[in-house]
């Protein structure tokens, strides 16, 4: 018994060693990939009533194995936009715009309205008394893809906000249905000022137009992580595929420098990117910028 008991007790010493080799090998291995990796600091301004701090984050270049490659754009748009001239752009090494309102797309109950609360940023900044909320009202809603007749089919987020943005269930939208909305308010509420759809700039012209003091409402992604296509559809009307990117996110670029971007992010409060990661990000959610103007 006493034997039996002892080849016992050096079977699960066998066993326990060897589970704990295999995790030891598998820690290693994801240490030693993740040391490939380049990775990027993201300093973020919290949002608080009372107290502001600033927190670091880590996030890595390629963290998902659906994600597009670096060199490939996602999403293309044909707005006719004619870029400005480059070589008569002078833009200075560093700008920042300091006065641009923060508004947090939770506080204000629009947890998937990043884009809409991106606009009510600008609109504020160039006087306008509208919350989000209340601008909510302008943006063109569609209901989410449902299934028919094995198709699943739905509306173009080019054309509508896909779902609502008071619901964290919901998609979001693009540039143009942004436009539409700001063009709507300014008509509702008065001005001279021109929402210029740019999307396809160079990305110099958005760093020219800050340099202006013009907020630019840009496209990129959550955190400045690696989009991917989440969601596929066909669009009602025109029978085309829709693709919705995972992780966009909508935000108010207000600052430059050789090497970081600097925003105002609905979602995070003023935030700093690697310039490299948001070029990138920008390209891959197809370059979608919008500016306003006076006329």
């Amino acid at each position: 018994m006493k034997i039996l008991k002892f080849v016992l007790a050096i079977m699960l010493i066998t066993l326990f060693t060897s589970c704990k080799s295999s995790l030891y090998v598998s820690q290693s291995s994801e240490e030693s990939l993740i040391s490939e990796e380049r990775v990027y600091a993201v300093q973020s301004e919290t949002f608080s009533e009372t107290t502001t701090t600033t927190q670091s984050t880590t996030i890595m270049m390629s963290d998902n194995p659906l994600a597009v490659d670096e060199e490939h754009t996602i999403l293309v748009f044909n707005n006719n936009y004619t870029t400005t001239n480059q070589e008569v752009l002078d833009i200075p090494a560093n700008y920042m715009i300091t006065d641009v309102p923060l508004i947090n797309q939770y506080s204000v109950g629009l947890p998937t309205g990043c884009e809409i609360v991106s606009a009510t940023m600008v609109l504020n900044h160039l006087g306008y008394d509208i919350t989000a909320t209340e601008a909510c009202d302008y943006l063109r809603q569609a209901p989410h893809p449902e299934y028919n007749d094995g198709i699943v089919t739905g509306y173009s987020p080019t054309e509508y906000f896909i779902g609502n943005p008071a619901f964290s269930s919901s998609y979001g939208c693009y540039a143009p249905v942004i436009v539409d909305a700001m063009n709507d308010i300014i008509s509702a509420y008065g001005g001279s000022y021109n929402i210029s759809d740019i999307t396809n700039c160079y990305s110099d012209e958005l760093f020219y137009y800050v340099s202006q003091d013009i907020p630019v409402i840009v496209w990129a992604t959550d955190m400045m992580l690696t989009p991917f296509i989440v969601d596929t559809w066909v669009e009602v009307n025109s029978g085309e595929r829709v693709e919705f990117i995972a992780r966009e996110h909508c935000l108010v670029l207000t600052g430059y420098d050789e090497d970081k971007v600097y925003f105002n992010c609905p979602q995070y409060g003023k935030v700093t990117y690697d310039k490299e990661v948001f070029m990138l990000r920008w390209r891959q959610l197809g370059c979608q910028a919008i500016v306003v103007l006076n006329q």
